[in-house]
């Protein structure tokens, strides 16, 4: 009964705007239905990119790099995703909230372009502790083997990431581009 409770939260505000003497009449209702809808509403703003259309379209990113196809084509379905659902404005703004959350770096750089090679040291380190571990019977491997794919693990959610946020830039670029070319 605690999810009910939880999803009737926003609502409660909203049942309180309606005194208990007007609830049978019914054009009162219809009228004070009007001032719930403002209630329970939020406003939306158009000039402004929220960190969560950021994340959301991160992880439309992520799908996109899931599928076995080019680049071009990737970027073109996540074009028309974000050209229908964000303005210009807002556009503008998620690219420089992504500019401002890319890493930048030697190292970030080689993760994004090869995770797979950059995990694979870590990947043998977890299985060589892993290895040791159960034929010397030492827990010391054992524990090496967990750390070693934790740590392959992370690099590679970590590249995937930096893909991800990658290809939405390349995206986000290509729509800007598309647009001075049709201006001209």
């Amino acid at each position: 009964m605690q999810w009910r409770s939880h999803l009737a939260d926003p609502w409660e505000k909203a049942r309180s705007a309606i005194p208990l003497g007007d609830r049978g009449d019914y054009n009162t209702l219809v009228k004070k239905n009007e001032q719930l809808l403002e209630i329970i509403t939020v406003p939306k703003t158009a000039d402004r990119c929220t960190m969560s259309q950021l994340e959301k379209f991160l992880k439309m990113a992520e799908d996109e790099l899931t599928e076995y196809s080019t680049d071009a084509r990737k970027i073109e379905k996540l074009r028309r995703k974000i050209s229908l659902s964000l303005s210009l404005v807002q556009q503008r703004q998620m690219k420089s909230e992504l500019l401002a959350t890319m890493q930048s770096g030697k190292i970030a750089e080689i993760v994004e372009e090869q995770r797979q090679a950059a995990a694979l040291p870590f990947w043998g380190i977890g299985g060589l502790g892993l290895l040791l571990g159960i034929s010397l019977n030492q827990p010391i491997g054992l524990l090496a083997a967990i750390l070693g794919t934790l740590a392959a693990f992370r690099i590679q959610k970590w590249g995937w990431q930096l893909q991800a946020k990658r290809l939405l830039l390349r995206t986000l670029e290509d729509i800007e581009e598309r647009i001075t070319q049709s201006s001209k």
